[in-house]
């Protein structure tokens, strides 16, 4: 149903803005609120692994060299926080841990969409397509799946990265010490939490106008995460060698989206040595380093700041040699930002069928092996349906690698900041 509202254009309601504001954030906040109370569980393992971390954070352990969360929390310490804090209220209220942790998510989604509608008018989009572009984000079932069923917490970092450019946008930051401040510390705080907001930062550098504002934009960025990172190894003795290893050295999830599962396809099949795919899951990286490099260097960096943030992150999901379905949610607040209505709905129809399938008899349950016997089921069922979204997510990234031009809107927006 809610694939079917998101794919739909609804009329603009005669309504001033603050009120038009608020239907969406209503809208968007009970489209997460009714998945929220009817599959209270969420993802077993990425739930279970949230009360790991937040028992041993209770009992003053440190969470990176604990046997028990090897592989559990791949990220800098700042969500671990809000687990701890849920396992608190859960404790005290008597309410699920599983509920009480994805207050957190939830909330941050829905408040995307009302950041979505509120950016569009500040960056002077007439109120149709704001409100088309809240809308959509308060319907899509691509983040509900991710924030509410499966309890990921994307969607924050997702925010605070919003937040960073708009301020960008809105304010004087080249010239102003304090908007560059409050942009760059939005970004830091994203960073903090996942790092994969960190792409955003050599994009904004280079629309800065001289090295002191980026260097002390630069600075601003890295000492959130520095400073939470000093607090954490003070408050419960990690190392700080080990957590910066463990946030950076992600590598799960190699063959199972994009180009790694043809390769491995074609191990399978004896179309290459075997060899390829093994080298693959070890170096992969640096594949995706090099064609993230090459397309910040010839194209992302030419376009404004949103369209360039897009590109590399669709180039992520296009060329990247690990995946989490997660990833998948990156894309949908950006693309709504530069207002690529087609592409999202192709990308939303595509994505949505494909996680669908993987939620509702992989992650939230295991029942994909009533049709075939596992791995057979994952090989053959869900990780071929992932290619129709990945073929479109290589098209969308060609399409914004070659275009020539950007949305009206960005191209004035981009001025403001500067």
């Amino acid at each position: 149903m809610l694939l079917g509202c998101s794919l739909r254009t609804w009329p603009v309601p005669r309504l001033p803005e603050w009120r038009a504001l608020a239907w969406i954030g209503g809208v968007a906040l009970i489209a997460r609120l009714a998945p929220a109370l009817l599959i209270p569980e969420g993802s077993g393992y990425d739930i279970g692994s949230y009360q790991i971390v937040a028992q041993l954070l209770a009992n003053g352990q440190d969470v990176y060299s604990a046997t028990e969360a090897v592989g559990r929390h791949p990220y800098l310490p700042l969500q671990m926080y809000w687990m701890l804090g849920a396992y608190h209220i859960s404790f005290i209220s008597g309410w699920p841990f599983a509920v009480v942790v994805r207050w957190l998510p939830l909330t941050a989604d829905a408040s995307i969409a009302v950041v979505i509608f509120w950016a569009l008018r500040r960056t002077r989009i007439d109120l149709p397509e704001a409100w088309r572009g809240g809308l959509l984000y308060a319907l899509n079932p691509v983040t509900i799946l991710v924030s509410v069923y499966h309890g990921q917490f994307d969607a924050l970092p997702s925010l605070l990265l919003i937040l960073a450019w708009l301020i960008w946008e809105t304010r004087p930051v080249s010239r102003s010490r304090v908007a560059a401040a409050l942009s760059a510390g939005m970004l830091g705080l994203a960073v903090w939490d996942k790092s994969w907001p960190i792409l955003f930062l050599p994009l904004i550098l280079v629309k800065l106008p001289n090295w002191p504002t980026r260097v002390f934009y630069s600075l601003v960025v890295g000492v959130l995460p520095l400073l939470g990172l000093g607090f954490y190894t003070i408050q419960f003795g990690g190392e700080a060698d080990q957590i910066i290893a463990v946030a950076l050295g992600y590598n799960h999830g190699v063959g199972i989206w994009g180009y790694p599962y043809l390769v491995w396809v074609g191990g399978m099949l004896g179309i290459w040595p075997q060899a390829v795919w093994g080298w693959l899951v070890g170096q992969g990286r640096w594949i995706t380093l090099v064609i993230l490099g090459v397309i910040f260097w010839w194209r992302a960096r030419h376009l404004p700041l949103m369209p360039g943030l897009l590109l590399l992150l669709l180039a992520f999901l296009a060329f990247g040699h690990a995946f989490s379905i997660q990833y998948l949610t990156w894309v949908i607040p950006f693309g709504m930002l530069v207002r690529d209505w087609s592409w999202l709905r192709r990308y939303i129809l595509a994505t949505s069928s494909y996680m669908l399938l993987a939620y509702f008899t992989l992650i939230l349950a295991f029942r994909i092996d009533y049709w075939l016997p596992w791995p057979q089921a994952n090989w053959y069922l869900i990780m071929p349906m992932g290619l129709p979204a990945w073929i479109i997510t290589v098209f969308w990234t060609s399409h914004w690698w070659r275009r020539g031009d950007v949305p009206a809107h960005a191209e004035e927006s981009a001025s403001v900041g500067r």
